[in-house]
Parts: C-alpha cells; sequence; structure tokens
C-alpha cells in the first residue's frame, strides 16, 4: 500500500508502480518469502506515533545489503521519511558488518547524495546459430518494431514455439 502511494504521489522523484493489476503482481511477495524463509530479507519501517509511514525492504547478500522497493505516506513527505528510512537501513548495514549497500538501478538525487559509486549495467542477447532460433530472432524484433510484422513471422513463430512444461 505504501509504495502504491508513493508511485501516486506528486512533487517528488516519479516513482512507477510496478505491480498494480499486472501479471508480475504477485511477483515481489513471491520473492520476499523466499528469500525470508533463507534469512535473507529485511523490512525497515519508519513508525510515528505507531503507524508505518515509510518502509524500505532490502536484502542481505553475501556481505551487501540490496535496497528493493519502498513506499511512503505521502502526508509526511515534507520530513523526508524515505531519507531517514534509507539512513536506518545504513545505519543497520555498518552494525552488520555489512561491506557494501546497492541502491537499485535509477539515478536520482535520493541515490546520488550519498555519493555512491555508479556500476553501468549493460545487456547483452545470444543467439544459437540454429536457423530456428535466428528466424525466432528475427521475428521477436520485428514485433518489437514499430513496423507491423510480415504475416508469415507469426506462423513461423507458432510452429517453433517450444513448450515448458
Amino acid at each position: 500500500m505504501l509504495h502504491a502511494m508513493r508511485a501516486d504521489f506528486f512533487g517528488t522523484v516519479a516513482q512507477p508502480q510496478s505491480f498494480r493489476e499486472s501479471a508480475s503482481a504477485p511477483f515481489p511477495t513471491r520473492v520476499c518469502e523466499k528469500l525470508s524463509a533463507r534469512g535473507m530479507m529485511r523490512v525497515f519501517q519508519l513508525a510515528i506515533r505507531g503507524d508505518v509511514v515509510a518502509l524500505r525492504i532490502g536484502f542481505v547478500i553475501g556481505g551487501s545489503l540490496y535496497l528493493y522497493y519502498s513506499g511512503f505516506d505521502p502526508r509526511w513527505s515534507k520530513y523526508s521519511v524515505m531519507t531517514t528510512t534509507v539512513v536506518e537501513a545504513v545505519k543497520y548495514a555498518i552494525g552488520q558488518g555489512l561491506t557494501a549497500i546497492n541502491l537499485s538501478p535509477n539515478k536520482d538525487v535520493s541515490k546520488t547524495r550519498w555519493g555512491p559509486r555508479e556500476i553501468a549495467l549493460n545487456q547483452a542477447v545470444q543467439i544459437s546459430p540454429s536457423l530456428l532460433s535466428r528466424l525466432a530472432w528475427a521475428g521477436f524484433n520485428r514485433v518489437k518494431s514499430p513496423n507491423p510484422p510480415p504475416p508469415w513471422i507469426n506462423r513461423v513463430l507458432r510452429m517453433t514455439r517450444r513448450r515448458w512444461e
């Protein structure tokens, strides 16, 4: 709920609501359940008069704390409740002897104020040399392009579809 409230709040860094009414909505819950079972999940909450006004999910992986999704109550935004929550997460990481904190992707003031070392993430795709793979990749690229794919591409993609049971 706090994540959705943050996404809907205007007047700060735009935060998309990544999991609202989509096929990926159950994803964060599943990730948190699995990592919690392994003792890797942390929840950093800032409560004021018993009400949680800011929250940040984190994962301890090796000697590092990875800060994941967050949210806050916009009524408390002028008090920098998210900054305070991140400060407490940093203090926790130091207290636990962790050697790094990953502030997660995207560059915005809430992260650059910490003077982090930015690590660029690149993307690569490797296609099998088989004819089927090359056709499928060509079809995928064609479908992703702004121009409509030729009718034969859909037939080829249907014929080459694998069943992952």
